[in-house]
């Protein structure tokens, strides 16, 4: 939760930034329980939750009770939740996954962001990320070794950036890579639009002399 609050509050709070209307989004893609992450102490400062759903329906008793699945999410699910973020499904009106946008129309280019995930099933993530120019990070749990050369293997595989222990305490590893590209990618954003500007500014009428 500190990471997510500090991480939203370092680019809003800045005016650099806020003239150009950048911010930071936080989002979970999760084969947890979407209601466990609903109820946790990151949910505050999260913009969106992909996760797997269970449905409710009264018992012979009139008790509510655990039906059906009603979503899983997969590997596969995992990168559709990137193309919906990306095209903004939910925030922007009639726009699904399947709609045909330009990537320079698109809500969230993959370029700006940036996946933090732990497992196998993160793979086609984060090659969707590296391929489109986007930032991967893997992370693990503190001493687990079977973790850490899963992550490791990661690494040598070109499948991700960095990775690092999973502790997002200032200072940490963490702390300090995931600070310093969400910065990078505002700097980034901010010199495009800077140069958009500047370019669409047309020099205006001179007095000619002999």
């Amino acid at each position: 939760p500190a990471l997510m609050k500090k991480t939203k509050e370092m680019i809003e709070s800045d005016p650099k930034y806020t003239e150009y209307d950048i911010k930071v989004e936080h989002y979970i893609v999760s084969t947890g329980f979407t209601a466990m992450i609903k109820g946790s102490a990151v949910y505050p400062y999260v913009s969106g939750v992909w996760g797997c759903e269970l449905i409710e329906a009264p018992d012979e008793n009139g008790n509510m009770v655990i039906s059906e699945i009603g979503y899983t999410i997969d590997n596969t699910t995992k990168t559709r939740a990137l193309f919906e973020i990306n095209k903004g499904v939910g925030v922007l009106e009639n726009v699904d996954v399947n709609t045909r946008l330009p990537e320079e129309m698109r809500r969230v280019r993959f370029e700006n962001m940036i996946y933090i995930a732990d497992g196998p099933s993160d793979v086609p993530a984060f090659s969707t990320l590296n391929k489109n120019g986007g930032a991967t990070f893997a992370i693990y749990p503190h001493n687990d070794k079977k973790a850490f050369k899963q992550v490791e293997q990661l690494r040598k595989d070109g499948r991700i950036n960095m990775y690092a222990e999973a502790d997002y305490s200032e200072g940490t590893t963490a702390y300090m890579w995931i600070t310093g590209k969400i910065t990078e990618f505002a700097d980034r954003i901010r010199n495009n639009e800077r140069s958009k500007l500047q370019g669409s500014i047309s020099e205006g009428p001179r007095h000619l002399t002999d």
